[in-house]
């Protein structure tokens, strides 16, 4: 018998005993396994990412939303919760979602701050406005509640199959049977709601991905717009299909749903066209980096220059040409590169573990050439340029004190020299 999976979803600390009790109920259905986030321990990726995917793998979303929004990992402003419930709106499986009644208890300590009580207010109504959804009064009467929503849907599910199977049948017993036209104007409106919502997320994450600048977030956004995009592929198959069962002038139901893949289409290839350029330019401006070094130290440099984003790279270039141009002091050339030194013993004096390939190696290769007796400081510097800005990237997960030496000498360098040129373009 296949084994359907559930992931539970809510805020821990105020339904804990909920969780649990919902949790035993779904274990106690046969064929069915429960999934929890405590459950899967520690793991070598980021919780958020790994939590989305989770659910995507999932055959069914249990929801219990309370009063609490509960954390958000690190550079979202979106929680846990939330990112399950969206994850599982992007991987289009079905949502039994269950709030927490207005005056459902919440002791003193776990209330939150007025934005976040603001978000989860938002949140509940969201839930509320895009799925049928039940309340509770108990722990146990939560799990009766569940276990009843899961037996209506599997029931659905059935009849729906059997619903779909005996069309089948009649259309293969003759083919001038009529394909049931309520029931494919009832799936068209369907398909069309699907996609105003991920449109809707698409919008939010073109918009966000627009306007980021740091790269782990820029990531993120990218793979949800990937994600979208397959969504986007399999809805228009399902048109498709739809549109073939149905003969003569199209439908509202047919146009509606012709006109939100429309924009579906306009928005993905907005979004891919502003990328494209956008790469089109980094790619530019990494080969002029990269061409100021000879093959072998290119080598050494090249997979840190592909981690740099925009900012960093433009940084990275004003800083080269003026080393080119031999118009950095001596002195200056001296104090970040005794920094660089600094940071690098302090690495390993302290034995910080490096988990980033890219990090461990650019921390290495800068070890190599402060060190090398046959370059001068001129030559030191301008290997270590690209990598430096990396470096102070993680400066806060590495939490050494070198590092703010570092960052203040590197920070002095880049804003002299930018006043420089400024000055410079200004008087030509």
């Amino acid at each position: 018998m296949t084994t359907e999976t559930v992931f539970l979803s809510s805020t821990a600390r105020d339904l804990a005993k909920h969780r649990e009790a919902v949790y035993r109920a779904i274990e106690g259905l046969d064929g069915y396994h429960c999934k929890r986030m405590e459950d899967f321990g520690a793991r070598d990726r980021e919780a958020d990412d790994f939590c989305r995917a989770k659910v995507a793998e999932c055959d069914l979303l249990v929801g219990i939303v309370g009063h609490l929004y509960g954390s958000c990992p690190p550079g979202s402003e979106q929680s846990y919760t939330e990112q399950e419930y969206e994850a599982a709106v992007i991987a289009e499986i079905p949502r039994l979602m269950f709030l927490a009644p207005e005056d459902f208890p919440l002791p003193a300590k776990l209330i939150e701050l007025d934005e976040k009580r603001q978000k989860q207010r938002k949140f509940r109504e969201r839930v509320s406005r895009e799925r049928l959804r039940d309340t509770f009064t108990s722990p146990d009467d939560l799990a009766g509640k569940v276990r009843q929503a899961i037996f209506n849907l599997e029931k659905g599910q059935a009849a729906q199959e059997r619903r779909l199977e005996t069309e089948q049948v009649e259309r293969s017993k003759s083919l001038s049977s009529q394909v049931d036209i309520e029931f494919v104007v009832f799936r068209l409106e369907q398909l069309a709601n699907t996609i105003r919502l991920d449109l809707a997320l698409l919008k939010d994450y073109g918009d966000s991905l627009e306007n980021e600048k740091d790269p782990n977030r820029k990531a993120k956004y990218e793979r949800t717009i990937e994600v979208l995009c397959e969504t986007a592929e399999r809805n228009r198959s399902k048109f498709s299909e739809l549109r073939a069962q149905v003969a003569g002038e199209p439908s509202v139901a047919i146009q509606d749903v012709d006109v939100q893949l429309r924009k579906m289409n306009t928005k993905l290839d907005a979004i891919l066209v502003g990328q494209e350029v956008i790469l089109d330019e980094l790619t530019d401006l990494r080969q002029d980096i990269l061409d100021r070094f000879d093959a072998g130290e290119q080598a050494i440099i090249n997979a840190v220059v592909e981690r740099l984003d925009e900012n960093q790279l433009v940084t990275v270039q004003v800083v080269l040409n003026g080393l080119d141009d031999r118009r950095i002091p001596e002195n200056e050339l001296q104090e970040i590169l005794g920094a660089v030194q600094g940071l690098v013993a302090e690495i390993r004096r302290e034995g910080v573990t490096l988990t980033d390939p890219a990090l461990a190696s650019g921390v290495e290769r800068m070890e190599e050439v402060v060190k090398e007796p046959t370059l001068d400081v001129s030559h030191k510097l301008k290997l270590s340029v690209p990598i430096i800005p990396f470096i102070l990237s993680y400066e806060g997960e590495l939490g050494l004190a070198s590092g703010l030496n570092l960052d203040k000498a590197w920070n002095r360098l880049v804003a002299k020299w930018k006043q420089l040129v400024a000055k410079v373009g200004g008087s030509s």
